[in-house]
Order: C-alpha cells, then structure tokens, then sequence
C-alpha cells in the first residue's frame, strides 16, 4: 500500500485503522458522507433543542460534540504539523449542520 500524505509518526494507531482510510481512499468517500450526515443528525435537533427551549442537556451535548472535535483537530495538527483532510471535514459537518438546523426551524420540519 503506497505511503498516505494524511498519516503521519504521530497518529495512534487507532486513527489510522479507523479514520484516515475513509480520508485517503476515494472509494471510502461514500461511507465517510454517510458517517457525516449521521453526525450532522444529532447535531441539528441539539442545536434546535437549545435554540427553542434553551435545553441545558442540549448545551452540555454540543459542548461534548465540540470538545470531541476541537480534541480531534489539536491531535491532527500535532500528528501532521498543520490543518489538512480531518479538520476540513469535521469544520465542514459543524459548519453545514448550522444552516441544515435554520432550515429546519424555518421551514417546521423538525
């Protein structure tokens, strides 16, 4: 298997058994768009959850769900030396779940 440009020394080993394939092979793009979209279901009613009813839940889940992925950005810089695939991909499902939940509230679909 030829040498990826996302894995690095520093990544456990877990990460790059579990994460980095669905970033480096093409034909893992589909099942890493699946993963994404399920993620951005959770995110989208927690938002909605705090934006209607001002949930306290709500809040401390998508402070969970942030700290996760602030977690998993800091571990790729350290491992890469700078942002690259993983970072753009998790800014990406937080920064298309916000418009997703505007949708829903403005609409009513959820």
């Amino acid at each position: 298997m030829p040498e990826s440009t996302t894995q690095g020394e520093g990544w456990p080993l877990w990460v790059q058994e579990w994460v980095l394939p669905y970033l480096d092979d093409s034909v893992l793009w589909p099942v890493l768009f699946a993963l994404l979209a399920h993620v951005a279901l959770i995110l989208v009613p927690l938002m909605l959850q705090v934006w209607r009813h001002g949930s306290f839940g709500g809040v401390i889940g998508l402070g969970w769900l942030f700290a996760c992925t602030a977690y998993v950005v800091r571990m790729e810089h350290r491992a890469v030396g700078r942002f690259r695939g993983l970072s753009l991909v998790l800014g990406l499902t937080w920064g298309l779940s916000l418009p997703l939940a505007w949708l829903c509230e403005s609409t009513g679909v959820i």
